[in-house]
């Protein structure tokens, strides 16, 4: 918000306020609470549909390896592709949708998602192993070896 003054020499200065925040939240919770508090209530309780859900992921890197796992409740392994194209690694899932199932409120699905990570080049994109377990699809990938620097002669 911008506030108009009028200062000494007849001129229209604009100052900045700021809102102050007296919640008993603040600072451990930032502006979250009041954010959701002074919301509309349409805005809080959304009614629209999910039309799908992006999983989570989170990404080691470690010595010799990138690891991604991707958390994919609900799926099995037939259900997941993964691809790799011009260094960018493709995550796809895909079921069928259950027809005749009349949701009141639908916070996620488990129709389709697709999670896409560009690759690094140390990444050894011939190297690329995949797990699936209790939910959580893990993928490594393994760093390329560096080559060692050469000393070129000059004849």
């Amino acid at each position: 918000m911008h506030t108009k003054y009028a200062t000494s020499n007849g001129r229209a200065k604009h100052k900045a306020h700021r809102r102050p925040n007296n919640s008993i939240f603040f600072p451990a919770f930032g502006n979250i609470v009041n954010e959701l508090m002074n919301s509309p209530l349409s805005e809080v309780l959304n009614e629209e549909e999910t039309k799908y859900t992006v999983p989570a992921a989170n990404i080691q890197d470690k010595e010799d390896a990138y690891i991604i796992e991707l958390s994919v409740p609900g799926y099995t392994k037939k259900e997941i592709d993964i691809t790799v194209e011009k260094k960018v690694l493709s995550i796809v899932g895909h079921k069928e949708e259950a027809e005749g199932i009349n949701f009141r409120k639908r916070e996620f699905n488990y129709n389709k998602f697709k999670r896409s990570f560009t690759l690094p080049e140390k990444a050894n994109i011939e190297a690329i192993k995949a797990n699936f377990s209790k939910g959580i699809l893990s993928i490594t990938i393994a760093k390329k070896e560096e080559e060692p620097v050469r000393k070129i002669s000059i004849k």
